[in-house]
């Protein structure tokens, strides 16, 4: 619970910084995965994303519209 409560402090910092590139570590953070669950969408182009210096990166418009996308409707809204 307590680690919880630090991402969630720790993700409502990065929104209001304003950050337009999120790392790894953030974007797990974000989606509530593994780490290892981001690399390995990554290697699968399931995400998008960019390499700036052999860094992963992600840009915060591009993955809210990427999560639009992949979207689930519900029952009630088909």
């Amino acid at each position: 619970m307590v680690a919880v409560a630090h991402n969630r402090k720790y993700f409502n910092s990065l929104a209001t910084m304003k950050k337009k590139y999120i790392s790894v570590y953030e974007l797990s953070i974000y989606l509530g995965v593994s780490k290892n669950k981001v690399y390995n969408m990554v290697k699968t182009n399931e995400i998008p994303y960019y390499n700036i210096s052999n860094c992963i990166r992600f840009n915060l418009d591009e993955l809210e519209d990427w999560n639009l996308i992949n979207r689930v409707r519900s029952f009630e809204e088909d």
